[in-house]
Parts: structure tokens; sequence; C-alpha cells
């Protein structure tokens, strides 16, 4: 019972508070948080890793609590939350994090701010 608490606890941890043990999750992470804003696939950082795809992502949800893909997300909602913030639009704030389509971007900030990115550029 303990462990299983421990282990819902660190899942629901922000994934910028956990720090992968694991030196090629690490650097896959660091890319990610990088170069968020490309057009960055599990392949690519699989490849950044030195793993096979199924590998990677494996050892990624394994160690993030996630899938790569849903950090490379996360990481792209908090960066444009943070422009939101300091005064840019909502356009500005999409493209420049790496969304090219404005409603999924609108869909994703809010499942994960629990508003709508207007709400901030306002």
């Amino acid at each position: 019972l303990a462990e299983a608490l421990v282990v819902a606890i660190v899942r629901a941890a922000p994934s910028s508070a956990r720090t992968p043990r694991d030196p090629r999750i690490a650097s896959a992470v660091a890319l990610i948080e990088s170069q968020y804003s490309e057009p960055l696939g599990v392949d690519d950082l699989a490849r950044a890793a030195g793993l096979s795809r199924f590998h990677f992502s494996r050892m990624f949800s394994d160690a993030m609590g996630m899938s790569p893909y849903q950090h490379l997300q996360r990481i792209r909602i908090e960066r444009a939350r943070e422009l939101l913030g300091r005064g840019h639009g909502v356009t500005e704030a999409a493209l420049s994090v790496g969304f090219r389509d404005l409603g999924r971007f609108a869909r994703a900030f809010r499942d994960q701010v629990g508003c709508a990115p207007s709400d901030i550029a306002a």
C-alpha cells in the first residue's frame, strides 16, 4: 500500500520536478526542454537517447510518468502560458512554442491549465 501511494505521488508530481536517473532519458528530456518549439517526434528523441523507439518510449514513461509526446506537450503549454502571462497574443504564443494548429493548442491548453489561453492573454 505504501509503495502504491509513493508511485501515485511521484506520477502526480509536475514533470519539471522530475529528473530522470538514466542519462539517456535525461538527454531526451534536455532535448525536449531546449527544442520544444521544433517539430520533435518520438523517433528523434529515441535517436538522441540511443535507443529503439519502443524501448525508449517504455523507459521514458517509467521514468517520467507520461509518454514522451505528453511531456513535450506539457512543456509547450507551460512555455505558452509564460508567454501569455507576459502579454503575447494567443496565436503568437501557440506558434512560438511549436503548435501549428490553434484548435489543438486551445484544447491542450484548456486540458492542462483549466482555462482557455485567451483567459490568460486578456
